[in-house]
C-alpha cells in the first residue's frame, strides 16, 4: 500500500479472484486495487493470503 497516493496496489497469481479485480485472469504487473465507495486504512499479507482493514461502504450518492 502507497502511504503517500493511498492506493493498494495487486499482483500474482489470480485463479480464483483473490486480487479483488473482478475477474480470475493471472495480473503480471502491480495494478491499483479499486474499492469502490470504500477507504482501505491498513492491509497485510503473506505467500498465502492478503488481508485489508477498509471503512464501511459509503453512499451511493457520494462520488466514488
Amino acid at each position: 500500500m502507497s502511504k503517500e497516493s493511498g492506493r493498494l496496489l495487486v499482483w500474482g497469481n489470480n485463479n480464483v479472484g483473490q486480487l479483488g479485480q473482478g475477474h480470475t485472469d493471472d495480473v503480471n504487473e502491480p495494478t491499483v486495487l479499486v474499492a469502490r465507495r470504500r477507504r482501505i486504512l491498513s492491509c497485510d499479507g503473506s505467500a498465502q493470503f492478503t488481508i485489508l482493514v477498509a471503512t464501511e461502504p459509503e453512499s451511493e450518492d457520494e462520488d466514488d
